[in-house]
């Protein structure tokens, strides 16, 4: 297998196409069609979920990786938000990069394609550097502005709709809404909040307008419940604690 400053390489193999610039508030989350799932075979993964910040950020190109559990299960959600822009123009654009990835207990660094792009060859590729660092690196057509070494920060996450997408997109569209019908969508983190526990999280269809779904969120991403029914609230993903469901009887 083949090692990057003594640690493991991570492929973590996407459509990088799919991804989509972000001009509005930091809260409107990629508005395609389709979620891609990034997937991964590698020996280890031991890398410390949190806010991670690339080493060379300054005021007119950064970029800053978030990576979460998924549930109890292997996979991890990620999200990169990432500031480019040109100090002689004096100007920036924002661009945003969220999915999941898989990591196997494979011994063997052997990846698995995900052909969804025009030519299938578009990769983001995590490098491990310890466990608080990692280098991330792409190759293939599609466009990404992510590449460099960066920094755990801080183990703790802003909750922002670029995470929220691919844990949704990843439940069942029944539980969600998140059909065929109601795309283009994008999702908007409220300020409202149960609690500090829960936060109102709004799923628009681009073209109509129309909030076709809520869901309040937890801050952790430990729990997703559907709530924009007449009926009580349904938990979709994650877990609740016994303080969990004191507070969501305000609902």
């Amino acid at each position: 297998m083949e090692h990057v400053r003594n640690s493991f390489l991570i492929l973590a193999i996407a459509c990088i196409s799919c991804f989509s610039l972000i001009t509005g508030p930091a809260s409107a989350a990629p508005q395609h069609d389709k979620q891609p799932i990034l997937w991964a075979q590698a020996h280890q993964f031991k890398l410390s979920a949190g806010t991670y910040h690339r080493n060379d950020n300054g005021q007119f190109n950064s970029s800053t990786l978030t990576i979460v559990p998924y549930q109890e299960s292997e996979l991890k959600a990620f999200a990169f938000k990432v500031t480019k822009g040109s100090e002689s123009e004096n100007e920036s654009h924002t661009y945003s990069y969220s999915g999941l990835f898989k990591i196997t207990s494979s011994s063997t660094a052997e990846f698995t394609n995900y052909e969804d792009d025009a030519s299938g060859q578009s990769k983001i590729i995590f490098s491990l550097i310890g466990d608080k660092s990692i280098e991330v690196s792409h190759t293939g057509s599609a466009p990404f502005y992510g590449d460099g070494t960066y920094t755990l920060s801080y183990q703790d996450f802003d909750l922002t709709a670029e995470l929220i997408q691919p844990i949704l997109e990843e439940l069942t569209p029944a539980s969600t809404s998140l059909t065929k019908i109601n795309r283009p969508y994008k999702l908007i983190v409220t300020d409202q909040q149960i609690g500090g526990h829960f936060y109102k999280v709004k799923a628009f269809n681009t073209v109509s307008g129309q909030n076709f779904a809520i869901f309040w969120v937890s801050p952790s991403l430990n729990a997703i419940l559907r709530t924009d029914t007449d009926d009580a609230p349904v938990l979709i993903y994650g877990k609740l604690s016994e303080l969990d469901r004191k507070i969501l009887k305000q609902l």
